[in-house]
Protein backbone atom coordinates (compact mmCIF):
# COMPACT_ATOMS: atom_id res chain seq x y z
CA UNK A 1 0.00 0.00 0.00
CA UNK A 2 0.98 3.20 -0.80
CA UNK A 3 0.58 6.21 1.85
CA UNK A 4 -0.25 9.75 0.70
CA UNK A 5 2.11 12.12 1.40
CA UNK A 6 0.23 14.93 0.73
CA UNK A 7 -3.51 15.93 0.85
CA UNK A 8 -5.79 16.21 -2.27
CA UNK A 9 -9.37 16.20 -0.44
CA UNK A 10 -10.45 19.69 -0.69
CA UNK A 11 -9.32 22.06 2.04
CA UNK A 12 -12.77 21.93 3.63
CA UNK A 13 -13.26 18.73 4.16
CA UNK A 14 -9.27 18.11 5.21
CA UNK A 15 -9.87 20.77 7.89
CA UNK A 16 -13.30 18.96 9.00
CA UNK A 17 -11.10 15.51 9.46
CA UNK A 18 -8.49 17.35 11.40
CA UNK A 19 -10.73 18.83 13.69
CA UNK A 20 -12.59 15.42 14.17
CA UNK A 21 -9.08 13.64 14.29
CA UNK A 22 -7.25 15.96 17.44
CA UNK A 23 -10.98 16.04 18.79
CA UNK A 24 -10.69 12.43 18.92
CA UNK A 25 -6.34 12.57 20.56
CA UNK A 26 -8.20 15.12 23.06
CA UNK A 27 -10.74 13.11 24.08
CA UNK A 28 -8.31 10.16 24.66
CA UNK A 29 -6.07 11.88 26.46
CA UNK A 30 -8.73 13.28 28.85
CA UNK A 31 -10.42 9.48 29.00
CA UNK A 32 -13.66 11.17 27.95
CA UNK A 33 -14.73 7.55 26.54
CA UNK A 34 -18.14 7.87 26.02
CA UNK A 35 -17.10 11.27 23.70
CA UNK A 36 -14.96 9.15 21.99
CA UNK A 37 -17.33 6.75 21.21
CA UNK A 38 -19.76 9.46 19.89
CA UNK A 39 -17.12 10.22 16.84
CA UNK A 40 -18.04 7.09 15.45
CA UNK A 41 -20.53 5.94 12.91
CA UNK A 42 -22.77 2.81 14.11
CA UNK A 43 -21.29 0.53 11.96
CA UNK A 44 -17.40 1.10 12.47
CA UNK A 45 -14.06 -0.83 13.17
CA UNK A 46 -11.19 -0.28 15.51
CA UNK A 47 -7.94 -2.48 14.63
CA UNK A 48 -4.70 -2.58 16.27
CA UNK A 49 -2.90 -5.26 14.11
CA UNK A 50 0.16 -7.34 15.66
CA UNK A 51 1.92 -7.37 11.89
CA UNK A 52 2.17 -3.77 10.89
CA UNK A 53 2.07 -4.43 7.71
CA UNK A 54 -1.34 -6.75 7.78
CA UNK A 55 -3.63 -5.54 4.93
CA UNK A 56 -6.51 -7.55 6.21
CA UNK A 57 -8.03 -8.47 9.87
CA UNK A 58 -9.33 -11.40 9.40
CA UNK A 59 -6.28 -12.98 8.02
CA UNK A 60 -4.04 -12.50 10.29
CA UNK A 61 -3.79 -12.02 14.11
CA UNK A 62 -4.59 -8.78 16.13
CA UNK A 63 -4.09 -6.65 18.96
CA UNK A 64 -7.61 -5.77 19.05
CA UNK A 65 -9.97 -6.34 16.30
CA UNK A 66 -13.34 -4.21 17.58
CA UNK A 67 -16.68 -3.64 15.76
CA UNK A 68 -19.33 -1.44 17.74
CA UNK A 69 -20.30 -3.62 20.27
CA UNK A 70 -16.98 -4.66 21.34
CA UNK A 71 -16.14 -1.08 21.52
CA UNK A 72 -18.82 0.11 23.28
CA UNK A 73 -17.91 -2.84 25.94
CA UNK A 74 -14.56 -1.90 26.22
CA UNK A 75 -15.89 1.71 27.24
CA UNK A 76 -18.12 0.97 29.98
CA UNK A 77 -15.25 -1.43 31.23
CA UNK A 78 -13.12 2.05 31.05
CA UNK A 79 -15.56 3.94 32.46
CA UNK A 80 -16.45 1.97 35.12
CA UNK A 81 -14.85 3.32 37.99
CA UNK A 82 -15.17 0.30 40.09
CA UNK A 83 -13.08 -1.69 37.25
CA UNK A 84 -9.90 -2.93 37.61
CA UNK A 85 -8.83 -0.97 34.55
CA UNK A 86 -10.36 2.27 35.82
CA UNK A 87 -8.35 1.98 38.95
CA UNK A 88 -5.03 2.07 37.24
CA UNK A 89 -5.41 5.94 36.26
CA UNK A 90 -3.63 5.54 33.52
CA UNK A 91 -2.54 8.81 32.04
CA UNK A 92 -1.64 9.14 28.49
CA UNK A 93 -0.23 11.90 26.09
CA UNK A 94 0.00 11.76 22.49
CA UNK A 95 1.51 14.25 19.99
CA UNK A 96 0.06 13.17 16.25
CA UNK A 97 1.29 14.53 13.13
CA UNK A 98 -1.25 16.79 10.33
CA UNK A 99 -2.94 14.31 8.86
CA UNK A 100 -2.51 13.50 5.20
CA UNK A 101 -6.38 13.39 3.81
CA UNK A 102 -7.57 12.44 0.39
CA UNK A 103 -11.18 11.08 -0.77
CA UNK A 104 -12.56 8.75 -3.35
CA UNK A 105 -15.44 8.52 -5.81
CA UNK A 106 -17.09 6.56 -2.35
CA UNK A 107 -17.97 9.60 -0.72
CA UNK A 108 -15.48 8.39 2.21
CA UNK A 109 -12.39 10.57 3.38
CA UNK A 110 -9.06 8.96 4.47
CA UNK A 111 -6.87 10.23 6.41
CA UNK A 112 -3.15 8.82 7.66
CA UNK A 113 -1.20 10.38 10.38
CA UNK A 114 1.83 9.52 12.78
CA UNK A 115 1.78 9.45 16.23
CA UNK A 116 3.67 9.09 19.35
CA UNK A 117 2.04 8.45 22.85
CA UNK A 118 3.49 7.92 26.26
CA UNK A 119 1.31 6.20 28.81
CA UNK A 120 1.89 6.23 32.47
CA UNK A 121 0.83 4.14 35.26
CA UNK A 122 1.36 3.16 38.85
CA UNK A 123 3.77 0.26 36.95
CA UNK A 124 5.70 3.13 35.27
CA UNK A 125 5.90 4.61 31.77
CA UNK A 126 6.01 3.38 28.18
CA UNK A 127 6.14 4.90 25.09
CA UNK A 128 4.27 3.84 21.71
CA UNK A 129 4.66 5.03 17.89
CA UNK A 130 2.99 4.05 14.67
CA UNK A 131 0.62 5.48 12.14
CA UNK A 132 -3.02 5.95 12.63
CA UNK A 133 -5.07 5.14 9.50
CA UNK A 134 -9.16 6.07 8.89
CA UNK A 135 -11.45 6.17 6.64
CA UNK A 136 -14.31 8.94 7.42
CA UNK A 137 -17.95 9.14 6.36
CA UNK A 138 -18.92 12.29 5.09
CA UNK A 139 -22.10 14.36 5.23
CA UNK A 140 -23.90 15.51 8.38
CA UNK A 141 -22.61 17.78 10.79
CA UNK A 142 -19.08 16.62 10.54
CA UNK A 143 -17.37 13.68 9.43
CA UNK A 144 -17.32 10.15 11.24
CA UNK A 145 -15.17 7.71 12.13
CA UNK A 146 -15.66 4.37 10.16
CA UNK A 147 -12.75 2.76 10.31
CA UNK A 148 -9.33 3.13 12.81
CA UNK A 149 -6.40 1.36 12.31
CA UNK A 150 -3.27 1.50 14.24
CA UNK A 151 0.21 0.26 13.02
CA UNK A 152 2.13 0.08 15.87
CA UNK A 153 5.86 0.33 15.37
CA UNK A 154 6.02 -2.41 17.97
CA UNK A 155 3.01 -4.56 17.77
CA UNK A 156 5.22 -7.65 17.77
CA UNK A 157 6.60 -6.47 21.22
CA UNK A 158 5.27 -7.58 24.67
CA UNK A 159 2.83 -5.27 25.84
CA UNK A 160 1.03 -4.68 29.00
CA UNK A 161 -2.73 -4.78 29.64
CA UNK A 162 -4.02 -2.04 28.06
CA UNK A 163 -5.98 0.31 30.41
CA UNK A 164 -6.93 2.89 27.47
CA UNK A 165 -7.23 3.19 23.79
CA UNK A 166 -4.39 3.66 21.44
Amino acid sequence: MTIPTRSTAPAEIADQVWEVLDTEAALLDAREWLSWLDLFTEVCRYWVPLDPDARDAELGLNLILDNRVRMEDRVGRLANKDAHAASLGTRTARVCGRPVVTTGDDGAARATRPFVLQSFDADGSRSYAGRYEYVLELGGNRPQIRTKVVRLLQAESPHPAMTWIL
